[in-house]
């Protein structure tokens, strides 16, 4: 399945509205154009649809509890970490949305992975 698929089934299943598909085009667009990281269903899926539900989990003001503390520092760990931190950044500067804490530390260890790949 390539991911466009994956965005599609997400949006025609209710799990994200239109409002959120868009804002999941112009992220895959700018991970592809300012980090040269053409997302796909291989190294992309888990970040996306993650993302996707975090986005719309936000619009309805559900926000998911915390990360483990003791997972998260040894995401800290991660080589890639302050590398998925900065796409974090571009991420909420491109949705232009706020995201809590909660739900930035759970894309911030899918960045870590996608960077792995």
């Amino acid at each position: 399945m390539e991911l466009n698929n994956r965005l599609v089934i997400l949006k025609d299943a209710g799990q994200i509205d239109e409002d959120i598909y868009k804002r999941i085009l112009k992220i895959i667009a700018m991970f592809h154009t300012k980090w040269n990281i053409e997302l796909k269903e291989e190294n992309g899926a888990m970040l996306i649809t993650h993302l996707c539900i975090a986005l719309q989990r936000i619009k309805s003001n559900s926000p998911v509890e915390r990360i483990d503390e003791e997972l998260y520092e040894q995401i800290k760990l991660n080589k890639y970490f302050q590398t998925s931190k900065k796409a974090f950044c571009d991420i909420k500067s491109e949705i232009t949305m706020d995201i809590p804490k909660s739900e930035e530390s759970f894309l911030i260890m899918h960045l870590c992975v996608l960077f792995e790949k």
